[in-house]
């Protein structure tokens, strides 16, 4: 079977959420869920003999770039410790963080640098404070009517020794 873990915004808006194989959550003793933002930023966090691994699904702010940066706060106060779990940060981050994230279609040219507040806070909140680092898909994963752009994505703070001898990466669905 499979378990559901949801996390609502309201009846006319979605939210995230997660489906996991029973059989996966098998593998550990306990797991808790916990609503970080309700229907923003949640964490199923597994623990186990072997360890532990937290999952993160995001859907950070469409409209609001201080909500986005809020939401990255809040993972990052939340985020266990690098020693006691494995983090796995996934979703629609709604903003993009290297130039070649956007594409302006009628202008034929990229502009993906543009949100500035919610890469220097990611980067130093989450990429030199906890240590993670995007697990590559390229691409583009969202198009208006104006624009391609890259804004889903996943990050994950396994340790550099286990990344020694793997290569791994992702695909849009």
């Amino acid at each position: 079977g499979v378990r559901y873990f949801w996390s609502h915004m309201s009846r006319s808006q979605g939210g995230t959420g997660l489906l996991i194989r029973e059989i996966f959550l098998e593998q550990f003793e306990s797991f808790t869920w916990e609503e970080v933002e309700d229907g923003r930023v949640a964490v199923l966090r597994l623990r186990g003999s072997r360890g532990g691994l937290d999952l993160w699904p995001c859907y950070l702010s469409a409209t609001s770039s201080a909500d986005r940066v809020e939401s990255i706060r809040r993972i990052s106060a939340n985020t266990a410790n690098i020693h006691s779990a494995t983090s796995v940060v996934f979703g629609d981050f709604n903003f993009t963080m290297q130039q070649a994230d956007r594409f302006q279609k009628t202008a034929g040219a990229w502009s993906g640098d543009t949100n500035k507040p919610e890469t220097d806070v990611w980067h130093h909140l989450m990429t030199q404070s906890h240590r993670f680092s995007e697990w590559e898909q390229d691409q583009m994963t969202c198009e208006t009517g104006i624009v391609l752009s890259r804004i889903d994505r996943i990050y994950c703070n396994q340790h550099v020794t286990e990344q020694l001898d793997n290569y791994t990466s992702c695909g849009a669905l």
